[in-house]
């Protein structure tokens, strides 16, 4: 791909008969390794300032990568609620059930993006489904994961706007404040099971 830069408007002036013109010149795109005319009235050079031009590739490639840990919590939520609600904790197992579905819609905000900048989705999700079954250990592993995202995402919405890719920049700053409700969420329960006990996660 070629990355086309641009230079800026620049105004230069000039006097011819005593008058004082200020022209305004346009630069077109300069492709990379190539060179324009740079040169100003009375032949001499102007500085023009590059501005920074979004790489796509590497924008899908972060959104991609979100798209699989986003997958992975999908399948282990979902796992993990249908051995929460057999084992008769409805409440935490309803929860678990609705972070997935909001995972679900996180994937799809993530596809729309990556399909708008022309890439494809990789629809594999990052790691397979951890076997943990006991209400604390789930809730804490789930902490875990949210903290992780919310990490990830960060890291990822400041990679986008040194890319000047504003877009998807907001799509990871909004996925952070969904990851740290989820994050608020998990810990919240789990602090309540160190004040109430575990038989408080069946009430």
């Amino acid at each position: 791909n070629i990355n086309a830069g641009f230079t800026r408007g620049a105004t230069r002036e000039r006097t011819t008969g005593g008058d004082v013109q200020t022209p305004t010149v346009r630069s077109l795109p300069v492709a990379d390794g190539c060179h324009g005319d740079t040169t100003g009235f009375n032949g001499e050079d102007w500085n023009h300032e590059q501005e920074t031009i979004m790489n796509a590739d590497k924008s899908v490639h972060l959104l991609n990568e979100a798209v699989s840990d986003e997958l992975q919590a999908v399948h282990q939520y979902m796992y993990w609620h249908f051995h929460l609600d057999d084992q008769g904790f409805a409440p935490l197992s309803a929860l678990l059930k609705r972070i997935a579905i909001m995972e679900m819609g996180h994937v799809e905000t993530l596809a729309e993006r990556i399909l708008f900048l022309k890439g494809d989705v990789n629809m594999v999700p990052a790691g397979g489904v951890e076997a943990i079954t006991e209400p604390e250990s789930i809730l804490a592993k789930a902490a875990e994961m949210e903290h992780g995202a919310m990490e990830m995402y960060n890291k990822f919405a400041l990679e986008c706007s040194a890319n000047a890719d504003a877009a998807s920049k907001q799509v990871f700053e909004s996925l952070v404040n969904d990851e740290e409700s989820h994050f608020d969420e998990f810990d919240k329960q789990l602090d309540n099971i160190k004040r109430f006990g575990p038989s408080y996660l069946a009430l």
